[in-house]
């Protein structure tokens, strides 16, 4: 994988409403080696294109209309018309509230970001969503990554869960090496 731009080759979807936006995170993407980048400049098109064209990951803002980035995110994990429910999605927001985080968590996505967004940011959210994805997590209430990032039990200590889960291997087009 070249070290400058570690993201060769890969195709991204990019749903923001603010064009200028758009254009930055092009800039950004292109400089990381993403050559293609889809744009929409809401959820309910983005979810369209997600449906129409082949990408490896998913770049949303949250505060978005019609729909929300949150609404695109349960409709990218448990809409049975998904092409791919468990594809690296990013949350982008203005607003680094606590609870805009865990909701955002909850829906789903892999990682969340707080504008304004520097190439250095994006290189390392993007270098654990792709190069080091947590497993995916399907219980009656949830479908998304893992949302523990770490190991919670000690070695020889029993799963202290109370709801069995299951955990799936994540599959991407992404390939690290």
């Amino acid at each position: 994988m070249h070290k400058e731009k570690p993201f060769t080759g890969l195709t991204a979807l990019v749903i923001e409403a603010n064009r200028p936006m758009r254009v930055l995170l092009r800039g950004l993407l292109n400089g990381l080696g993403v050559s293609t980048m889809h744009e929409a400049g809401d959820a309910v098109e983005g979810f369209q294109m997600f449906q129409r064209m082949p990408v490896d990951f998913i770049i949303t803002e949250l505060d978005i209309i019609p729909l929300s980035g949150l609404d695109f995110v349960r409709l990218v994990r448990n809409a049975t018309e998904s092409p791919n429910p468990t594809i690296p999605v990013v949350m982008l927001s203005a607003l680094a509230e606590h609870r805009l985080v865990v909701a955002s968590r909850d829906a789903g996505v892999n990682a969340f970001m707080v504008k304004p967004v520097s190439g250095d940011s994006l290189r390392a959210t993007m270098n654990g969503v792709l190069l080091k994805p947590r497993p995916f997590v399907r219980t009656e209430k949830y479908f998304g990554p893992d949302r523990r990032r770490k190991a919670m039990n000690r070695p020889g200590e029993a799963e202290r869960r109370r709801v069995q889960i299951a955990l799936l291997p994540v599959t991407s087009a992404v390939v690290s090496g």
